[in-house]
């Protein structure tokens, strides 16, 4: 039985590692187009996917004042002039392109609504993200953003590990020794007896608080989580610069091993005392005859 109980362990701590290893692979582009993909039952606004291409046809053409058209028309020239010419940068040599949105807002600030769509727009070997908002019940953009997603190479995970340098590789010796920490003490609880196993179990399995240290040329930042599951100690890498740090701390573990001894005796003093009422309880009492019955069969017999 206990074979078959670790060969389990085992078969489990490799799908594990086989989950952490997926983490990462997938890019954020590929992520929102899953997402996109789920949008079809929204309906869009028709008004202002018209205004978006209309922009971007514009652009596309280095016309000025047909681009200044998709836009509300209380939008300042001037204002416009001096984007302009980075926006047009941005899509200079496109011909074709494609939009799918991904994200529809709708929000009401001072009696106005306002909707607002972020498109992927992929065109060849290109992609964008376009963030565009207009006013509801009036024509043209209040807002166009449009920006080329470049993709994000991360390195110091399992699944990547390609250019990494030693610090990486200390922190995830640690984060796997850490693993092999928590699994043995999960299988360590299952093998030994004590009260309220089952709470101890989920708390090495999921008791975990995950430090996170941010640091790229877009923010800084620290951050903590807990239960952070399926997460492990690594120094991330990326390709555009910067780095995070996470250090996972087991503390459900850390706490049980902490522990150990003193539940393993008290469950033993537990049983101890159970044994010992069980006994109490199993205990016939004699029966005890009264005094003044035993004085008169004394004096009969002696009659």
């Amino acid at each position: 039985m206990m074979k078959k109980f670790k060969s389990f362990v085992c078969v489990a701590l490799v799908l594990l590692l086989l989950c952490l290893a997926g983490c990462g692979q997938q890019d954020e582009w590929e992520q929102t187009l899953k997402v996109a993909e789920r949008m079809d039952s929204i309906t869009e606004d028709a008004q202002l996917r018209e205004n978006t291409e209309k922009m971007l046809d514009a652009l596309i053409a280095d016309d000025v004042a047909g681009a200044y058209a998709a836009l509300y028309a209380g939008t300042d020239y001037s204002q416009f002039l001096e984007v302009y010419d980075q926006l047009r940068q941005e899509v200079a040599g496109l011909e074709t392109y494609q939009l799918m949105p991904v994200n529809i807002n709708k929000s009401v600030t001072n009696g106005v609504t306002t909707v607002s769509v972020r498109y992927m727009m992929t065109a060849g070997e290109q992609r964008f993200y376009i963030d565009v908002t207009r006013a509801k019940d009036h024509e043209g953009l209040t807002a166009f953003y449009i920006t080329e997603y470049i993709p994000v190479v991360t390195n110091g995970t399992l699944s990547n590990m390609e250019g990494a340098n030693a610090a990486q590789w200390v922190f995830l010796v640690i984060g796997m020794a850490e693993l092999a920490f928590v699994l043995w003490a999960f299988v360590d609880c299952c093998r030994h007896k004590m009260r309220r196993k089952w709470l101890w179990l989920l708390l090495i399995a999921l008791g975990y608080v995950l430090l996170q240290l941010v640091a790229t040329p877009e923010q800084f930042r620290t951050g903590m989580r807990l239960g952070a599951f399926l997460s492990y100690t690594c120094l991330l890498g990326y390709s555009t610069g910067g780095f995070t740090l996470q250090f996972l701390i087991p503390a459900g573990a850390i706490v049980y091993v902490a522990l150990r001894k003193r539940l393993f005796a008290n469950y033993l003093k537990f049983q101890q005392e159970k044994q010992i009422k069980t006994q109490e309880t199993d205990l016939v009492p004699e029966e005890v005859v009264p005094v003044a019955e035993a004085t008169e069969s004394v004096e009969e017999m002696q009659q």
